[in-house]
Formats: structure tokens, sequence, C-alpha cells
């Protein structure tokens, strides 16, 4: 995702917040697809706040899950999340949704499954998606199946 999006827009700052075991792999290969951009390692960002100064800098980001509330609000322009909060507890999912208004001014785009019953645990999770907490304030621009398989859905909010 960071390469299609970076080499649409090079100009964009890329953030990725993710499980160490994913950032260890991500921050190997897009450097090497991507050997131009300026790498903010994670070892680099775990010091200090990140604000829309740090940010127009450009290049790379990488940060763990819990550092995302070091950005600064409404920082963020654009936020994607695919397939994480059927890991998640209902109460995880929902302080997650908190921080996204919290911390994006733009659009989020996400891509979940459709329900909790197409895995075999059941821990708490998101039911279904009229469970999900989508808040108020923010517009729905489209809700559709995703392309690839009707279990799983994909939807686009503008957050101000």
């Amino acid at each position: 995702m960071g390469y299609v999006l970076k080499k649409a827009n090079p100009l964009c700052t890329y953030v990725i917040c993710d499980l160490p075991e994913a950032l260890h792999v991500s921050s190997t290969y897009l450097p090497r697809l991507l050997p131009k951009e300026k790498i903010h390692s994670f070892p680099e960002t775990r010091v200090g706040d990140i604000d829309e100064k740090v940010l127009n800098e450009g290049g790379l980001f990488f940060l763990s899950t819990q550092d995302m509330d070091r950005l600064s609000d409404k920082s963020i322009n654009f936020l994607i999340n695919i397939a994480s909060f059927q890991e998640m507890t209902s109460v995880q999912v929902n302080e997650y949704f908190d921080l996204i208004d919290q911390k994006v001014k733009g659009v989020f785009f996400t891509q979940q499954l459709r329900s909790a019953q197409t895995h075999s645990y059941q821990l708490g999770e998101i039911a279904g998606l009229d469970k999900y907490p989508f808040r108020s304030n923010w517009k729905r621009l489209y809700l559709r199946n995703a392309t690839f398989s009707d279990l799983y859905f994909e939807t686009v909010h503008a957050i101000m």
C-alpha cells in the first residue's frame, strides 16, 4: 500500500502504524522499493511527538500501534485500516475510532469482515457491520462489498 501511494503521490508522507513484526517487514521492504525516500525508522521515531512540522519532512515513518497517539491532532489527511478490527474487541475498536476522530482531518478508508461469524473464535469482537462505532459527525462517502469477497465491506468517511 505504501509503495502504491508513494508512487501515485511522491510528495505525500506515509506513516505506517502496525505491530512490530509487520513493521520489521515493511521497514525492510519499502526502503528497497523506494530507495530515494527519507526513512524515519521505528527506533528513530520512538522519542517525542510527531507534529505537522515533523510530518512535513516527508518520507516513510514506521510507528508501532501504541505510538499513534503521538501524532498531532488532525494531522492525518488519509487513514487506511484493512482487516484489523476483527482482531480487536469491541472496546478496542471503539477506542481506535476515538483516536481516528481525534487524529484525522480528511478521509478514513476501511475494509473489514462484514461479520464475526466468518471465523471460528468469538472473543468480544465486532459482531457485524451495524455494530461498528462510526461517529455521527463522520460523513459516509460510500459503503460497498469488497470486490474480492462479499464477506468483506469497504467504506469511506470524511472526517473534519
